[in-house]
């Protein structure tokens, strides 16, 4: 009873392996049913013996159990059936088992088809004992049944099928509709989309479908479907809603050949980028700009792709115009009878303050600007950045690396290096010789002004000489007339400071009067004597003597009936004693020596670089550090500043392939600009304007008010 039991739920757990209402047992049964069929139809001899059941596990795969029958024919032919599947046994048909043959367990050994590498006779090991006494004369031989995997188009075959699936995303999202077309992806506008397209190609759309009218079409019915999207680019299509007509793809922008491999670009992605480039708005500003438009912008790499290549080719263009621009100050200098002898100026302005002790400052620009036109046009520029977009760099490559600023040394030096490399640039042009350089008093630039005369040639006439800017200078003064403290101002103490700072901007102002005047009466050569002479005289003059004003001042008017005080603090002359009068005169002594004098001798400033160094931190803000277009953003300044914006933008889209008439908005538009911007600049200059910007500054700072002499 209890081998029956047993026997009766093997059979029972066979035979509910595989539900009736599933796939798998459909296909077994119409499997099985062929194959009787077909085993039926066979010529077998009546004298046939099953073996009994057998359960065998597939290696190589997962271990599962299949019946296996095992059919002896009259001892000489043999079939086995596997799930009613007959098969007679030949060499070329052999199949062993692998728990009785040796030769025969690695799965390896087993080819396509069910073919064995091993010969019939290699297998030496009888069947397993548990065959029939009957067939214990004749060697019976097991079949592994045959794996079939299901091929990608059977498993996705349902998906495929159904418009919401898509197998290769997680979120599965709707097809569009096939059209036809070379662009499988036409799909309609939105209702509210607003689209950047060029004018004359919407009349190419148009005749492409007028040719359908003439057609058997009953109602032609046009829509305009979009074929494709390249960036702000459309590619469109016109379809007839009613017999399904549809013209060729239209690209409803320009092309434009940038670089010598790929498709054309478009001309309107260049131009919504080129714009980052020149103007205050960055490249992760235009996408917010479009969504305000109702336009879909470009993605964010297409975007910046775009602005690196065009910041790379901006570079070019202007490393190539700071050379056109020294040819043109050597025209200036022949057509003027000077010599080549230039005088230029320079100054540097980092990301942030250098501070004693920490330093945050990463990039610095220094450019060099001429002072023999007036123009103030670039000729050299030294960009120094710290810092490299490119993960684990090993800072060697020129090509892709930025960095071109060791991380362990100071920025603070950087100053002395970019001069020594602008000098270098220009000498190694050979176009113009360098006869002085003007910049504020960094205490490096001696140094390597003298280091520069003593490597150029011995046989050479002309020698850099250094000269300081007179508005630094100026400054410096007024801080340090700040600082003295007197003994006998006054003024109550809580307006000391108001006092002192008062008197300090009228001797700075008085100061900078007098060497203009000297330097425009008297030849170079009495610049130093004159200067120091009309510098000693501005203490006595204020305090009211003016025995010495006729012979020592070129600016006093106190010899005229109008004549007044209101200038000086508390609108009358200085009542301080000796003393305080004597340390005033030997501060500004100390400040404006006979060394300092010489190197002011031609008065120039440095103004040109800072207004450079503001339109510089206007394209490429302090606030953000830019690890890769630096120095592309402030090479597109000084070209800017050089040319102007809207004919440097001009160059730029020549540069880049883009061609516009002359008639186009484009350049009416970039030419207007130009226009006003050299209207504004002369207007700003004009006498009436600057007395206005004064009063305003004076009454903004509250310098009109006078101090009130109470509390004296």
């Amino acid at each position: 009873m209890a081998v029956k039991k047993k026997l009766y739920c093997k059979k029972k757990r066979n035979a509910g392996r595989f539900k009736k209402g599933c796939n798998f047992y459909k296909f077994w049964k119409e499997n099985k049913d062929q194959q009787n069929n077909e085993l039926t139809e066979t010529k077998v001899s009546e004298n046939i013996q099953v073996s009994e059941k057998k359960n065998l596990p597939i290696k190589g795969s997962q271990n599962i159990s299949q019946n296996i029958r095992v059919v002896n024919v009259n001892g000489e032919s043999k079939y086995i059936v596997s799930m009613g599947l007959a098969v007679k046994e030949e060499p070329g048909n052999h199949f062993d088992d692998p728990e009785t043959c040796e030769s025969c367990v690695q799965p390896s050994q087993f080819q396509e088809n069910g073919k064995c590498s091993e010969d019939l006779s290699s297998c030496s090991f009888p069947l397993s004992s548990s065959s029939s006494s009957s067939s214990s004369s004749s060697s019976f031989r097991t079949i592994l049944p045959e794996i079939v995997r299901p091929s990608i188009t059977e498993l996705y075959a349902p998906s495929l099928q159904e418009s919401l699936i898509c197998q290769s995303k997680l979120r599965p999202t709707k097809e569009k509709k096939f059209l036809g077309t070379k662009k499988e992806g036409a799909a309609e506008f939105m209702s509210d989309e607003n689209g950047i397209i060029q004018l004359s190609k919407l009349t190419v759309l148009l005749q492409s479908f007028s040719s359908h009218f003439s057609s058997n079409c009953r109602n032609p019915m046009p829509k305009v479907l979009c074929a494709d999207r390249k960036g702000l680019g459309l590619e469109c299509i016109c379809v007839c809603e009613t017999c399904k007509f549809q013209s060729p793809v239209v690209k409803m922008y320009q092309e434009c050949k940038i670089g010598q491999r790929g498709p054309p670009s478009n001309v309107i992605n260049e131009g919504l980028v080129m714009s980052a480039l020149k103007s205050k708005v960055g490249p992760s500003d235009l996408s917010c700009i479009l969504g305000c438009m109702n336009v879909k912008p470009p993605s964010q790499s297409l975007i910046y792709k775009k602005f690196n290549r065009i910041c790379d080719k901006m570079t070019q263009i202007n490393e190539q115009a700071m050379v056109q621009n020294q040819n043109f100050v050597k025209a200036f200098c022949e057509a003027s009878g000077l010599d080549q002898g230039v005088a230029v100026e320079t100054d540097t302005s980092f990301n942030n303050r250098i501070q004693a002790g920490y330093e945050a400052g990463t990039t610095s620009v220094t450019p060099m600007l001429e002072q023999t036109t007036g123009l103030g046009l670039p000729i050299a520029a030294t960009i120094y950045n710290k810092i490299c977009n490119t993960p684990n760099c090993t800072h060697t490559h020129e090509n892709t690396c930025k960095r071109n600023y060791p991380m362990n040394e100071s920025m603070s030096s950087s100053e002395k290096k970019a001069l020594i490399n602008n000098l270098d640039s220009v000498e190694k042009n050979n176009i113009i010789k360098i006869t002085s350089v003007t910049s504020d008093a960094c205490a490096q630039l001696d140094k390597v002004i003298t280091e520069h005369n003593q490597r150029s040639e011995s046989g050479s006439s002309s020698k850099v000489c250094h000269q300081l800017c007179l508005v630094h200078r100026m400054r410096t003064l007024q801080k340090n007339i700040k600082k003295v403290r007197l003994s006998s101002v006054p003024v109550a103490s809580q307006d000391r400071d108001s006092y002192m700072q008062r008197l300090a901007y009228c001797i700075r102002i008085r100061a900078r009067l007098e060497l203009t005047k000297v330097r425009s009466t008297y030849p170079a050569s009495h610049f130093v004597r004159c200067s120091s002479l009309v510098l000693r005289n501005i203490v006595p003059c204020f305090s009211g003597n003016h025995a010495l004003c006729s012979s020592r001042s070129l600016v006093c008017r106190s010899h005229l009936k109008s004549y007044n005080t209101k200038h000086l603090p508390l609108g009358q002359h200085l009542s301080l004693n000796l003393d305080d009068q004597r340390l005033l005169v030997n501060e500004i002594h100390k400040t404006m020596g006979p060394q300092v004098l010489m190197k002011l001798g031609t008065l120039r400033t440095t103004n040109k670089s800072e207004t450079m160094h503001r339109r510089i931190f206007t394209y490429a803000p302090k606030n953000t550090n830019w690890s890769r277009n630096f120095s592309a953003l402030c090479h597109s300044a000084l070209h800017s500043s050089a040319y102007g914006t809207g004919s440097s933008a001009i160059i730029l889209a020549k540069h880049l392939q883009i061609t516009y008439s002359s008639k186009s908005h484009f350049n009416k538009y970039m030419r207007k600009r130009d226009a006003k911007i050299i209207y504004d600049n002369q207007r700003s200059s004009t006498h009436r304007v600057k007395k206005q910007r004064f009063l305003k500054r004076k009454q903004r700072c509250g310098k009109h008010m006078h101090i009130s002499p109470q509390g004296v």
